[in-house]
């Protein structure tokens, strides 16, 4: 078998309609093309991938975690202070009024 210049391996889903331009540029050149198509056989190192990134999630958690409680800590009395509106005001907030158009 002779060892083409340039190959491509395509799913068969795809047709092989769509490489014959660049087949016949490259052979028009000279070089030897091979046009293969494969079977689809699924996803790839979808384990391999998510390994590093469950194992980061899991150390990064307990870090994350205690910094949020005490952050949420810290800022519990702004928030608290923000909320209260009797020590934000001279007066209470006006309360919402009805007005009645004449008929």
């Amino acid at each position: 078998m002779e060892i083409p210049d340039l190959a491509i391996s395509h799913l068969d889903k795809i047709p092989n309609d769509l490489f014959d331009e660049f087949s016949t540029s490259v052979n028009h050149q000279g070089l030897k093309l091979l046009i293969e198509p494969r079977e689809d056989e699924g996803p790839f190192a979808g384990i391999e991938w998510m390994l590093p990134t469950t194992v980061l999630l899991f150390i990064a958690k307990s870090y994350f975690d205690s910094f949020l409680k005490e952050m949420g800590k810290d800022h519990y009395h702004l928030l608290k202070q923000a909320i209260n509106w009797e020590h934000q005001f001279e007066y209470p907030p006006i309360a919402a009024i009805r007005y009645y158009a004449p008929v």
